[in-house]
């Protein structure tokens, strides 16, 4: 996965794409352009000829958690990437759910997990009143599947090696440590850090959480610690600040309610 971004002086552009390599040959699906969102590639087919690519959009307040994800089965043989809404594949209007994709099934279609919203309180009806797994055939038809049923990742999961942020440039001010819960959330960024003691949440890019963190934290389990964190947008009210993490002490994970 790559990115760039450009500016003349007067507007930034950004835009990132999928490397995708099948013995000698290498193909690049262009993403999403749009700036601020989350790109992750979920997985690979039993047969390599398809991708999982997932997008969270980063929405503002109070919409930042609705019809959040999209994703897309990208062909290893094609540049072009379809992404549709996760809400229209699963025939669903406004409500609120929390979705993971999970990756393929033996039989090579994308598989979702769908698992009631973890706001509280919700926003929007629940789509959901239960964990449910969904299997989206080629023709992006939803279907139900037996929950517990194991999911084999075809590719190898590798995470890029953290640093330490306070050194970035482009940083919007001086760091500052907080005493607060880090945990999973819908919408992107997932990762936030609940400030105790405030309202105050603070966004955190997923892919730059310490590995010795993101290794235990899961949507059940929260880390609760103090954070010394690097401002990488400018406190507004009403809007999240985005950090990152430059270090963490006396770090406890417990079960979530």
């Amino acid at each position: 996965m790559t990115a760039a971004s450009r500016s003349d002086g007067h507007k930034c552009e950004s835009d990132a794409a999928a490397h995708l390599k099948r013995g000698d040959k290498e193909l690049v699906s262009r993403l999403w352009g749009q700036a601020g969102q989350a790109f992750s590639i979920v997985d690979i087919s039993p047969d390599r000829s398809r991708v999982l690519l997932s997008l969270d959009l980063r929405q503002t307040y109070p919409n930042e958690q609705s019809r959040y994800l999209m994703l897309s089965v990208a062909l290893t043989d094609t540049r072009e990437a379809q992404w549709r809404n996760a809400w229209d594949i699963l025939g669903w209007k406004d409500c609120d759910a929390t979705i993971d994709p999970q990756g393929f099934s033996d039989d090579g279609n994308a598989v979702l997990l769908v698992r009631p919203s973890v706001l509280s309180p919700l926003r929007h009806p629940g789509c959901v009143e239960a964990p449910t797994l969904y299997a989206i055939d080629s023709q992006g038809r939803a279907t139900t599947m037996p929950i517990g049923t194991t999911i084999q990742r075809y590719a190898k999961v590798v995470r890029p090696q953290w640093q330490t942020c306070a050194t970035d440039p482009d940083l919007a001010g001086v760091c500052f440590t907080v005493h607060g819960r880090l945990s999973y959330w819908n919408g992107a960024p997932a990762t936030r850090i609940s400030v105790i003691g405030t309202k105050r949440i603070l966004g955190v890019p997923d892919e730059i959480v310490p590995e010795s963190i993101a290794s235990q934290v899961s949507d059940s389990v929260e880390a609760l610690g103090n954070y010394r964190v690097c401002p990488m947008t400018k406190e507004r009210p009403g809007h999240m600040q985005m950090v990152c993490i430059d270090s963490a002490e006396n770090v406890t994970y417990k079960s979530r309610r």
